[in-house]
């Protein structure tokens, strides 16, 4: 009577075992997680400090920055505040908000603004001293272009009327931003360039 046993490659060989030692690892790093810590009860074996991760604490720090007038604003800080010389039609000034002695935020919209309907609005705000990082608006990218002679990057939604332009002077930086409005790149582009 004869007897066979099927044979398995030397690759097959290889293969299942490159998987079984993922698996094992696999299996160590899910253990030694937080998540696998929580679901097998919060025991557990601890793999050393190579495999711990550590946990990081965020704090948000919530400050208030309270509505001005622009006379008020620049009463605060200590460098000019500058201002546009064009505006879309049927929007003026509403205030400022300010963060002495650096950084100031001029904004703009409709008049009268409705009340209890979220409206759009236009401006801008500007940063003496250090780059503080900037935000990117979800689903754009950054474009190149110019205010006047000045190197600029502008970011725009697709066919959305949402959009911010940033740059730099010296030691300041700029943040021309609209949204809600209706308005055109070509507008905040035109708005940016008047600011002096």
């Amino acid at each position: 009577m004869n007897i066979s046993i099927p044979s398995i490659r030397p690759g097959k060989w290889l293969f299942l075992a490159v998987c079984c030692i993922t698996l094992v690892a696999l299996s160590i790093l899910f253990v030694s997680s937080p998540l696998g810590q929580e679901m097998i009860g919060g025991g557990g074996a601890s793999f050393g400090p190579a495999l711990q991760q550590p946990q990081a604490k965020i704090q948000m720090i919530e400050v208030e920055i309270a509505r001005v007038s622009f006379e008020e604003a620049q009463q605060v800080i200590p460098f000019h505040i500058p201002h546009p010389t064009w505006l879309p039609a049927g929007v003026t000034l509403q205030g400022a908000h300010v963060q002495p002695p650096n950084w100031v935020n001029v904004f703009y919209g409709h008049t009268p603004p409705q009340l209890g309907v979220a409206t759009g609005g236009i401006g801008f705000q500007v940063h003496r001293g250090d780059s503080v990082g900037t935000s990117q608006i979800i689903g754009t990218e950054g474009e190149e272009i110019r205010i006047g002679d000045i190197p600029a990057v502008m970011e725009w939604v697709p066919g959305g009327d949402t959009g911010s332009i940033k740059w730099a002077v010296a030691d300041f930086h700029y943040q021309a931003s609209t949204s809600g409005l209706g308005l055109r790149r070509e507008d905040l582009i035109r708005f940016a360039e008047s600011i002096e």
